[in-house]
């Protein structure tokens, strides 16, 4: 939700003004700040979560920890690498001169491990939904009971890995959302573009590509491949192996905390295409489903007759599942192109079946913006079973494998 006319920082970062910024609240905020063990946060120069529990501190508290998130704020706005504890006691040190009415200038710089960079594959086989949701929902489990949120989206029209690393390079970001096609071997997109290799980045190209240098692997070193050896697999020029490997050596720098692949079945077999993954970017983990990922949209009917609705829709050829009294259903499980329909009794009962399943956010006219995962006709456990596991279904993150080298 939006404040208005509550304090925030001035431009100069030494004292504070009255103005508006956004401030998140409600129950994925609050799964959120409860496993970091916090009451509030800022997450970008712009937003702060904060917990439900804080509207029943007294008033003083209330300001003291908002006036700290303020000072985060300012902070954000100039991104450095400052340490963690200087910032925390500079923030704090701002909000008792600030609650007093004195000035105090910020000069923290802060690192923001918790914000996370969406890259979204567009184009004609791209996610269209997939923006929509980030910017309405950012928090994004990652499985292993973690969670990152998203604070800026960017599409890709032509998604190469070639085009994907510019832009992990351009910006900077610790923990990265790669939202594309694939497959237990990898990704779906080019190598370069005019890629012409089938299967796309997949396990084999990309274990190559990593191997300028050694890894241990269970106690074995890893041997090195050398870039002519690299161009011969993978169908590539010499010089493009050596710009890929330029590439991947400068975000490796970046000392990625996390990337979420969010590409269909890439965990589905075993780690092996999350550890090839992982090497190459030389992140500190990695994370991908083991099912269809899809992200979709969809508006409600309203009114009674759910049971006779389903069953007219399964004649249509849609599978319907009843849960919380609200129908649910897709045709054609593809996970580029499938029809969704849904019908409730009332507009209470879909909003807290929404809740449950989705979000707590509510677009115009009861439009609503999904992820989840999609199973196949085989994978479902019964006649009236959903296909699909909702971002806030236990099923859903438990279909998410997170991986830091320390299984295999």
């Amino acid at each position: 939700m939006k404040l208005q006319q509550v304090l925030s920082c001035s431009a100069e970062g030494d004292c504070l003004s009255f103005c508006s910024y956004r401030v998140r609240c409600g129950p994925s905020v609050d799964r959120y700040l409860s496993i970091e063990g916090a009451i509030a946060q800022a997450v970008d120069r712009n937003t702060i979560l904060l917990h439900s529990s804080a509207f029943a501190m007294s008033a003083s508290d209330r300001l003291s920890i908002m006036l700290h998130e303020c000072a985060h704020l300012r902070q954000l706005a100039t991104p450095g690498d400052d340490c963690t504890r200087a910032l925390e006691e500079e923030a704090w040190e701002a909000a008792r001169a600030w609650s007093t009415g004195k000035a105090f200038r910020i000069r923290g710089r802060a690192r923001r491990p918790l914000n996370a960079l969406a890259i979204v594959q567009g184009g004609e086989r791209g996610h269209p939904s997939a923006p929509a949701w980030y910017q309405s929902n950012p928090i994004e489990p990652i499985g292993n009971r973690k969670q990152i949120v998203v604070k800026n989206v960017i599409k890709l029209d032509d998604m190469t890995l070639d085009s994907l690393m510019d832009v992990m390079i351009r910006e900077k970001e610790k923990e990265v959302v790669v939202v594309c096609h694939g497959w237990s071997e990898g990704l779906a997109i080019p190598l370069m573009g005019g890629g012409i290799i089938p299967g796309g980045a997949q396990r084999q190209q990309i274990y190559g590509l990593s191997a300028d240098r050694s890894f241990d692997d269970g106690g074995l070193k890893t041997p090195i491949i050398s870039v002519q050896e690299v161009a011969s697999r993978a169908h590539l020029q010499e010089s493009d192996v050596t710009r890929l490997r330029t590439k991947m050596n400068q975000i490796r720098d970046l000392k990625l905390d996390h990337i979420a692949f969010r590409a269909c079945n890439m965990a589905a077999e075993s780690t092996d295409t999350l550890q090839a993954f992982r090497n190459f970017f030389g992140a500190k983990s990695v994370s991908a489903p083991k099912l269809e990922d899809s992200y979709g949209q969809f508006t409600p009917l309203i009114g009674a007759g759910v049971d006779a609705w389903a069953k007219g829709k399964r004649k249509e050829g849609f599978y319907i599942w009843i849960d919380r009294k609200v129908g649910f259903g897709i045709k054609g499980a593809n996970p580029l192109a499938y029809r969704i329909v849904c019908k409730a009794p009332d507009k209470d009962t879909f909003i807290a079946w929404l809740k449950a399943h989705i979000s707590d956010q509510i677009g115009m006219d009861l439009n609503v913006v999904y992820h989840g995962m999609v199973l196949q006709f085989q994978q479902l456990a019964g006649a009236n079973a959903p296909i699909v596991y909702f971002i806030r279904d236990n099923t859903f993150v438990s279909n998410l494998v997170y991986y830091d080298g320390s299984s295999s």
